[in-house]
């Protein structure tokens, strides 16, 4: 409805922004899977959120309009996750278990009273807290289920939904003061909506890398005047 907006949808968790840790467990392991000591991170997604950040599909199937409420419980694993969980075999047609039960002891580790939830798809890694491949990043596993089948909250009265994702058809800078009116605007509540582009994410990280770039040209050019006017005087 808002004119410079192709896309968009809601978002529970996403890359580099806030993210979503519950517990889960694999059937036939008695400690719930982790790297490092970090479990999987879990986004909720919809078809759209998959298409917006670029989710590639590797095997099996992404999800699609169908996957909602009453129906059989899906997911998609990364590959990290694929191949850490079931090392040799396809991960498509496996099962993991999400979430919470109010009458379990508190743990990290999903009950098996939970629904088991299908491996449909095996998508490809992705960054999601630090754009360089180091440490854990390089092997994080992530997961991600329909938004409308995400796992209930411990806590009845929290929030599902954390922001809305925008794609734009120009510039992101220019349509987030029109952005915000609007969202202020149709709210049926009075509401603040913080607008930021998903590069401002980013650019702490890249912040460092930038300014050594700068300094290597700015020291390159000097070395170049340099031996420019020594050249000139040897000549001379």
């Amino acid at each position: 409805r808002l004119a410079g907006v192709s896309s968009a949808t809601i978002v529970e968790a996403m890359p580099f922004g806030n993210f979503h840790v519950p517990p889960i467990s694999v059937p036939g392991r008695a400690t719930p899977p982790s790297i490092g000591g970090q479990p999987p991170f879990l986004y909720a997604a919809t078809t759209k959120y998959l298409d917006m950040l670029g989710v590639t599909l590797r095997r099996g199937r992404l999800f699609t309009d169908a996957d909602g409420r009453g129906t059989p419980l899906v997911v998609l694993v990364n590959e990290t996750m694929a191949r850490e969980l079931w090392p040799g075999e396809s991960a498509v047609g496996k099962c993991i278990r999400v979430g919470y039960d109010p009458l379990a002891e508190p743990s990290m580790l999903a009950p098996a009273s939970l629904p088991c939830r299908e491996v449909v798809g095996v998508v490809r890694d992705s960054r999601a807290r630090s754009l360089q491949a180091s440490g854990h990043e390089a092997a994080l596993m992530q997961y991600y289920v329909p938004f409308d089948q995400v796992p209930p909250p411990p806590f009845p009265d929290a929030p599902t939904v954390s922001g809305i994702l925008l794609r734009t058809t120009g510039a992101a800078e220019p349509m987030m003061a029109a952005v915000q009116r609007w969202l202020q605007g149709t709210s049926t509540t009075p509401v603040y909506a913080r607008v930021a582009a998903y590069q401002d994410l980013l650019d702490p990280q890249l912040r460092p890398w930038r300014l050594g770039a700068t300094l290597f040209s700015l020291f390159g050019g000097l070395a170049l005047a340099i031996a420019a006017l020594s050249l000139f005087g040897i000549v001379a």
